[in-house]
């Protein structure tokens, strides 16, 4: 195994679970995720601990394992963060390499800006959230830059929806998103729920991306579009990933009620059936 598989191996355990009072966890957390240093450590927004080995403790002094499946933290039901009405939504985060994805899901996360990261890093985040006055889970995963890290079609069918990232100063960048967004739906077989995000927007006179052409980009996928800048921040960042869920949960709504409805329609038809043949028989 190379050093960087090893690496990558290493970092994939990350985890990171948030409550609403998120953006109040540790001022080292910017740091820890630029160097890596999180391992296997669990955050646990709720009680403000933070422990290593992949086991915590709550409050009260509680153990509570920390289980993972291919990087991803299982839920925790100690945690307290789902209930019966909680909507969880699954978001993947795809761009090319330096065009800041985790810059903008740590902005997100923590309302914090990091300088700095291990770019081999991918790690799976849970963020609990009230949206539109409904309890909310997003599990967010956040993609190392190499590009084989996309060809991962395990990944990309855990997702619900995804946010494609590009950066307003690198026009490669924005080149490859209509190529990212086609195999995603090639792997999903579907037009896949998307939000459009031109990152980098305070480095205006770097631009290579015009806004008109994001716009259009967009209108081309059926699909928000945000130019924000995780450097600056901004309730922008806040309303692309909510807006994604939010549009997730539609489509839900509407494939539920169509599966419901050809239920309703094939009970229908079997009791037709039955009845037709009683009457032929009587």
């Amino acid at each position: 195994m190379t050093e960087l598989a090893q690496r990558r191996r290493r970092h994939s355990s990350v985890g990171l679970l948030l409550g609403d009072q998120g953006s109040k966890i540790s001022a080292s957390l910017a740091a820890d995720l630029a160097s890596g240093r999180l391992g296997s450590t669990l955050y646990l927004g709720d009680q403000g601990c933070r422990t290593g080995g992949g086991r915590s403790t709550d409050g009260g002094g509680k153990r509570m394992d920390r289980g993972s499946t291919n990087g991803r933290v299982k839920s925790l039901s100690d945690a307290k963060v789902r209930t019966s009405t909680v909507t969880d939504t699954k978001l993947m985060v795809v761009g090319m390499a330096g065009v800041g994805k985790s810059a903008l899901v740590v902005r997100f996360l923590t309302n914090r800006f990091i300088w700095e990261y291990d770019p081999t890093l991918e790690a799976t985040y849970k963020h609990a959230a009230n949206i539109d006055d409904e309890p909310a889970v997003l599990e967010i995963l956040d993609t190392a830059g190499q590009d084989e890290t996309i060809q991962r079609e395990g990944s990309v069918r855990w997702a619900d929806g995804y946010v494609l990232v590009y950066a307003i100063n690198d026009r490669s960048s924005f080149e490859s998103v209509s190529a990212i967004k086609q195999y995603l739906d090639d792997v999903k077989k579907t037009n896949v729920q998307c939000v459009l995000v031109a990152n980098k927007s305070d480095l205006l006179h770097e631009r290579r991306v015009e806004t008109s052409e994001g716009e259009a980009l967009a209108q081309d996928m059926a699909c928000a579009f945000y130019e924000t800048s995780a450097s600056d921040g901004g309730s922008d960042i806040t309303e692309l990933f909510h807006e994604l869920h939010r549009d997730i949960k539609r489509r839900k709504m509407v494939e539920n009620k169509g599966r419901r409805r050809s239920s309703a329609q094939q009970v229908r038809s079997v009791f037709n059936r039955v009845l037709n043949k009683i009457g032929n028989t009587s």
